[in-house]
């Protein structure tokens, strides 16, 4: 799938859950609502920017100027910094503020926190950063052709948490293997130690390289191992009816064998998935489901198969290349996670960036197209033209979801994409290794986010585990720590019930006992913390056991 089509599948997601009293679902072209899918958007889009650049109309990117020279010198060693060009009066935290432009830098320090390169001469907002357990640090410079800025940063490690036993991680990353260059089919240029080094910047203790078609990677994903960085062997397993994670199967190539022909029943299909995964459990690997509610019904878990989900042993439910958002793939996949919850079927839940480019930058041009698109599209409209009669209502609704939309994907864009943007954190008794990371993802002790540091416990059982209740004096304890403000953290029940938990002053730091929630009818309870989609965590549940039951 094409950026292009990416982004409009997005968008066309999140336009199709508005609700009844939204003023856009009043719209005449919802009554062909069913007829807006991303191929057919992108055909009548080209088609109109054809029409434009026949017309003179043509949209030319920003030409880059000449460079300047940026040297910087970061603690802690092997930390991310954005440039951000400033546009406005750009302040510390507006680089999470729409303003029309996705055009930032990505860079990362070395093993002795330095970085030298070259980017474009102009004023930029730099910003450096190492993931949910340390401070950001901002400053301003100018840079000039052929000149050399200095730029120094000391970040404050906010929350100790591998003290509490926390390790944060991303199980689900793409690398050069994935390209043609070694028979795959992603446009992928990073090498595993760029991939490793990519991910140790954002604070990650643990990480699998899980490419497409082959195992060529391991040897060189291992050599990555680090005093503060674990590479676990993986693999990304195409079946035609889905993705597969063969998390942790090293040096043996698990291969899917898609039956063809008179020979693809669905009897056949089923007994190869569970061939698969047994074989990956036989060679101590993790089968993982990964984003199964795609809209590609070649890497979505087919609907039929959903009796047998539980050959699984985890699910991806928040895949790093979309938001978490109404409407998207992974709001679908986390309401299929609740919907099996719902039936007593646990399956830990997982994220996973599922980055093939650690530079960010998939969405820099794509930005200014859509938007120039979106002005013109405005035009068009108001005026009496003869052309695309028949496609008119594509058109208005590419209009008014870009208005309503292209802001929160923005802010999403620029902040939340590439390694561990969203990331597992797992608990473990001591520091990873294969082994235990497996354990602790296997039975969702766990929990997931792209910001905040969340907790929950029930009569002092966490995540993952079975509290059990008592007559009378059961706590819920959820505990978050944020180095951004969080809004309301919601438990959810089930039954399907929320309880929301708003946070005067949208809080940093959030601890509370709850000892009034009725849990005994309850089956499990999980907790979510959220400002927006940029600052959003979820934890797997603490199962719930009534001992009349």
């Amino acid at each position: 799938m094409s950026k292009v089509t990416k982004f409009l599948s997005i968008g066309i997601d999140m336009m199709k859950v508005l609700p009844d009293d939204d003023p856009l679902s009043s719209r005449d072209y919802w009554k062909n609502r069913r007829c807006f899918t991303e191929g057919r958007m992108d055909k009548v889009l080209t088609a109109f920017e054809a029409w434009l650049k026949e017309s003179g109309k043509e949209f030319k990117p920003e030409v880059k100027g000449k460079t300047g020279t940026v040297e910087c010198h970061v603690s802690p060693k092997v930390s991310e910094v954005r440039f951000y060009p400033k546009h406005g009066d750009m302040k510390p935290g507006d680089e999470y503020v729409a303003n029309r432009h996705i055009d930032f830098i990505r860079k990362v320090t070395g093993e002795n926190g330095s970085l030298t390169c070259d980017i474009p001469e102009g004023d930029y907002l730099v910003k450096v950063s190492k993931g949910s357990e340390f401070s950001y640090a901002y400053t301003d410079i100018t840079v000039k052709a052929g000149k050399t800025v200095t730029v120094s940063a000391e970040l404050t490690h906010l929350y100790d948490i591998e003290k509490e036993g926390y390790y944060a991680g991303d199980i689900h990353h793409h690398s050069i293997y994935s390209s043609p260059v070694w028979g795959g089919t992603d446009d992928v240029i990073e090498s595993p130690k760029e991939v490793a080094d990519s991910m140790r910047a954002l604070g990650l203790k643990y990480g699998a390289l899980s490419d497409h078609h082959n195992i060529l990677n391991h040897e060189e994903w291992k050599k990555t191992e680090t005093e503060d960085f674990l590479p676990i062997p993986s693999k990304e397993i195409s079946t035609s009816n889905g993705h597969v994670l063969s998390l942790g199967v090293d040096g043996f190539d698990v291969i899917y064998d898609i039956p063809l022909g008179e020979a693809r029943t669905e009897s056949v299909l089923r007994k190869e998935f569970i061939r698969m995964t047994d074989e990956i459990k036989e060679h101590g690997g993790l089968a993982q489901l990964n984003h199964p509610r795609d809209h590609q019904v070649s890497i979505s878990w087919n609907k039929d198969f959903y009796d047998m989900t539980d050959i699984f042993e985890t699910m991806e439910i928040w895949n790093g290349s979309n938001p978490m958002y109404y409407g998207t793939t992974n709001a679908l996949a986390a309401d299929f996670w609740r919907d099996l919850l719902e039936q007593g079927r646990f399956i830990p839940a997982t994220s996973g960036s599922d980055t093939h480019n650690t530079r960010a930058d998939d969405y820099h041009k794509l930005n200014g197209l859509v938007l120039w698109l979106c002005e013109e599209v405005r035009r068009f409209l108001s005026e009496d033209h003869k052309e695309f009669k028949e496609d008119r209502h594509y058109l208005e609704f590419f209009m008014d979801m870009t208005f309503r939309f292209a802001p929160l994907l923005e802010e999403w864009a620029k902040t939340s994409l590439t390694s561990g943007c969203v990331r597992t954190y797992v608990k473990l008794p001591g520091k990873p290794n294969r082994e235990s990371v497996l354990y602790a993802l296997r039975h969702g002790r766990s929990f997931l986010t792209n910001g905040p540091i969340l907790e929950l416990s029930v009569n002092g059982a966490g995540m993952g585990e079975t509290a059990f209740l008592k007559e009378e004096g059961n706590v819920v304890k959820v505990r978050v720590r944020s180095n951004r403000p969080v809004k309301k953290v919601i438990l959810y029940t089930s039954g399907y019930e929320a309880r929301e938990l708003p946070l005067g002053g949208e809080k940093k730091e959030y601890e509370a006992e709850i000892s009034n929630i009725d849990l005994t009818s309850k089956d499990y309870i999980f907790a979510v913390a959220v400002s927006d989609v940029t600052n959003l965590a979820i934890t797997n549940p603490v199962k719930i056991k009534h001992l009349d039951r």
